[in-house]
């Protein structure tokens, strides 16, 4: 009985056992072992969250290398010296009479070029090209594979160019914009384009020579040098005769009621 009254309080309660030193050392060291790991998923967490948010914040910006100014689209056009689009047959769409002249700049792995093609291009062919006001111009303008040993932007435009030979430039261009595929994926090879020659009943044997000897490999090279060094830095781009078409929105392609107040500002001057 003498036992248990020393190990009860006053009250009857059993009181807490006293810890040696060595039980309080290691009481201590678990305890900062858990708050260190405590930390540390904290740390990941954070750079999860914000490596999240860089991905979805790249994914949502528009197909550019450089920022370009905030701009009034027709008051401030950026002009373009002759030499930057000569008109070539090859290339073109529309009456040979037509005054104006849109030049779009393109690249076949540029998803709002191909959000153009699939929309605005066919608008612009109904109400101007079709009616013989307006002659359309496409230039390559291959940058999305800049640095990148694959090259399927110059590629694909070397490709357009051998179809041209035949005079199937449109054809080609239209079935590389509707069989678009994922930015630098590797898979936009000569290969699938021998292939998608074939399914748009071009001359294969012509057409594989044609990529096979890289014809119109150093003036794919040459025409995005070109178009570089005159200042247009994002795809889609449009010219109408010459002018610039910069959107009123910064950091974003003009959007066609900006090209159709251009051309109609270049119908106008050709009247006076």
């Amino acid at each position: 009985m003498a036992n248990e009254k020393a190990a009860s309080s006053g009250s009857g309660q059993p009181q807490p056992r006293k810890l040696t030193p060595r039980q309080e050392a290691l009481r201590r060291r678990q305890a900062i072992r858990q708050r260190n790991r405590l930390i540390v998923i904290g740390l990941i967490s954070l750079v999860a969250v914000a490596a999240v948010g860089l991905i979805i914040f790249a994914i949502n910006q528009p197909t550019k290398f450089d920022n370009v100014a905030d701009k009034a689209v027709l008051d401030n056009a950026i002009p373009l010296d002759a030499g930057l689009n000569p008109v070539d047959e090859r290339f073109t769409k529309g009456a040979n009479g037509a005054n104006v002249t849109v030049t779009e700049y393109g690249d076949y792995q540029c998803p709002a070029c191909r959000t153009f093609f699939e929309g605005e291009e066919k608008q612009l062919v109904n109400d101007y090209v079709k009616t013989g006001k307006v002659k359309m111009v496409f230039a390559v303008y291959p940058f999305l594979d800049s640095n990148l040993p694959a090259q399927e932007s110059h590629v694909a435009a070397e490709a357009s160019y051998c179809a041209a030979d035949q005079k199937r430039f449109w054809d080609f261009h239209d079935a590389l914009y509707s069989n678009q595929l994922s930015e630098n994926t590797g898979k936009l090879t000569p290969d699938r384009m021998k292939q998608l020659a074939a399914a748009s009943n071009l001359d294969k044997d012509a057409f594989n020579r044609c990529m096979d000897a890289h014809k119109y490999k150093s003036e794919i090279a040459q025409a995005r040098t070109d178009v570089a060094q005159k200042g247009v830095n994002s795809t889609p781009s449009f010219a109408v005769n010459g002018q610039l078409v910069v959107s009123a929105t910064p950091n974003n392609r003009p959007s066609y009621d900006e090209i159709k107040a251009a051309i109609e500002k270049a119908l106008a001057a050709n009247k006076k």
